[in-house]
């Protein structure tokens, strides 16, 4: 019978004990996110970004040389609408 050890772990059990402990969390993870999670993070993610969003496009636009004659409201809207119907 043999007794068990008494003080620090060896360099060799540690690397065990670090590599099976990352394998259960990375098993845990990888299993528990499926994909209408995703969806919807990324559905909340756009409801609450959707007008910064169609801005920073539109700004993008001007940058590249982009005019409008109209109202830029009008561009915004047209915007948040493709970027809700994609």
């Amino acid at each position: 019978m043999s007794l068990p050890r008494v003080g620090n772990a060896s360099s060799a059990d540690k690397i065990v004990q670090s590599t099976s402990l990352a394998k259960s969390r990375s098993e845990n993870t990888s299993s528990s996110i499926s994909d209408s999670v995703v969806r919807n993070c990324n559905k909340m993610f756009w409801f609450k970004n959707h007008a910064s969003e169609a801005q920073n496009i539109w700004k993008f636009g001007k940058e590249l040389g982009f005019s409008i004659t109209d109202e830029e409201d009008g561009v915004l809207n047209s915007l948040q609408f493709m970027e809700a119907r994609d």
